[in-house]
């Protein structure tokens, strides 16, 4: 226990001094597996990027309004507050009226992503994820599910996930849970995905969110952390005696 305290304690250090230089921006995709739109806010905007259809309101805030396949969407939005802030951090999506017309079941995936994440502090978090949907006309088989993760190392990479699913009702929603993940002590991103399975005529509605916070330590943990903090400083002072 004593070494893990003490690893611990090292590493608050290390995780207080290093500098927040990473890049805050989202990035997201809308697909229904074989047309996407995309946009990522830290590339330059082009026709492949953040073209027709999208409209960016700042690095971490973008939508999307228009047609991908058989699918209309009448906004998909995504945004976060990166770098964080003292109490979470957050990756929000909105998505209002998406409508399927084609043939049998369409299947319509919407990626998003935020990315240099530095806040809140700590060296252990917690991440959650959470959604809730609505639909003004749904068939029997219709369903959404939402997949959330947190990367360390701030690529996007689906690490740490958690997920949740349910059948599209009126009004639906799915908790899907939280963890515990490491922080290494760098900038760190978090992504969410819903999944869309409706049939012909089906018009959904889903919101998700994910959220990073501090792990609080318990008393006894707070303390014996304390203690090697208190350590490292006496053995520091020590050293400057001599």
């Amino acid at each position: 226990m004593s070494k893990q305290i003490l690893r611990a304690a090292l590493g608050a250090v290390a995780l207080a001094a290093a500098a927040g230089s990473a890049q805050a921006y989202v990035s997201i995709s809308i697909s229904d597996g074989a047309i996407t739109k995309s946009c990522n806010t830290s590339l330059a905007v082009n026709a492949g990027n953040c073209g027709a259809g999208w409209t960016v309101s700042s690095s971490e805030i973008v939508s999307f309004s228009g047609s991908v396949g058989a699918f209309t969407v009448a906004t998909a939005s995504g945004s976060g507050n990166s770098p964080g802030n003292a109490f979470f951090a957050n990756l929000s999506s909105s998505t209002t009226s998406v409508s399927y017309f084609g043939a049998g079941t369409g299947t319509l995936a919407i990626d998003l992503a935020g990315f240099g994440y530095t806040d809140p502090n700590g060296l252990l978090k917690s991440f959650s994820g959470s959604a809730s949907g609505s639909s003004q006309l749904n068939q029997a088989g219709d369903v959404y599910q939402a997949f959330f993760y947190v990367d360390p190392d701030d690529t996007g990479a689906s690490l740490n996930g958690l997920s949740c699913g349910v059948a599209i009702t009126t009004n639906t929603s799915c908790n899907a849970g939280s963890t515990v993940w490491n922080d290494n002590g760098g900038s760190f991103s978090m992504r969410s995905i819903q999944n869309f399975s409706v049939k012909a005529g089906g018009i959904v509605e889903v919101t998700t969110s994910a959220i990073v916070r501090n792990v609080v330590p318990e008393p006894t943990t707070a303390s014996l952390l304390g203690l090697a903090l208190l350590g490292l400083g006496v053995a520091s002072r020590r050293r400057q005696a001599k």
